[in-house]
């Protein structure tokens, strides 16, 4: 595997174990590890309707969450060969990524990228051509994934949205379960339901639905790190009254 140096990237998992953010996919996490149906389940993709709903980042922190937290082995796939996002989210190169691997000009052994967390691999987009709205097919995924699928524990494939491009349709065919994604106060609950009727039988397979940026349309009561900075001050402040009262004992 080829390794890569991604620049604070550990610094910026150990910052996010602490977040908001954090404490909400550890909630995701926990129920997909705690169903029974949902363990049988390995390669997942991450999807929406449409553009801006934060799919990428969505991805990101899903496959830190099972990596950094979990401590499993967690392979993260830019699968949007369209507007690649996940190699500047994690500070990599583009290129050497699945368009160079369809197109017969690299390897699998030089596809798979190391990261700062030991149990997070990369695979990127890589570089876009005339041809990339014609690399993505349905066999030279699969056999990929399958090829992959014993190495890791999870898979998570970043797909383009599910209305501009037909991509989706090829990559849920490889995917054991789906996460659409939604953007609290933008997506259009006409538009999330056309696109679920887009990917007609496919749609079986959604484990879910991540609502993104619910925080800031939410009341401030529900704002955790308002809630859970109390808490954590709360939980201190208990700490100390009982040290100072067994210290006076």
């Amino acid at each position: 595997m080829n390794k890569i140096s991604t620049k604070n990237m550990k610094k910026r998992a150990d910052s996010f174990h602490d977040s908001a953010e954090a404490v909400e996919f550890r909630r995701l996490e926990h129920r997909l590890y705690n169903n029974a149906e949902w363990k049988k389940r390995k390669i997942f993709m991450v999807t929406s309707a449409n553009l801006g709903e934060g799919k990428s980042t969505i991805s990101s922190f899903l496959s830190l969450t099972h990596a950094h937290n979990r401590r499993i082995k967690t392979l993260l796939v830019d699968c949007d060969l369209h507007r690649p996002r996940i190699n500047k989210l994690f500070d990599l190169p583009q290129e050497n990524g699945l368009a160079e691997y369809f197109e017969n000009r690299i390897g699998v052994e030089d596809l798979v990228r190391d990261t700062a967390i030991p149990l997070l691999k990369i695979i990127t987009a890589g570089k876009s051509t005339e041809k990339t709205s014609e690399l993505m097919a349905t066999a030279p995924l699969q056999a990929l994934i399958s090829s992959l699928r014993s190495q890791f524990d999870i898979i998570i494939l970043d797909s383009p949205p599910i209305i501009p491009v037909s991509d989706p349709l090829i990559i849920s065919d490889v995917v054991d379960g789906i996460y659409l994604v939604m953007k609290a106060g933008h997506s259009k609950k006409k538009m999330v339901k056309h696109a679920i009727e887009m990917l007609g039988e496919r749609s079986e397979k959604i484990v879910g639905a991540i609502i993104n940026n619910s925080m800031n349309v939410m009341p401030y009561y529900y704002n955790y790190s308002y809630y859970g900075k109390k808490y954590k001050q709360s939980s201190k402040d208990e700490k100390e009254t009982a040290t100072a009262k067994e210290a006076s004992v």
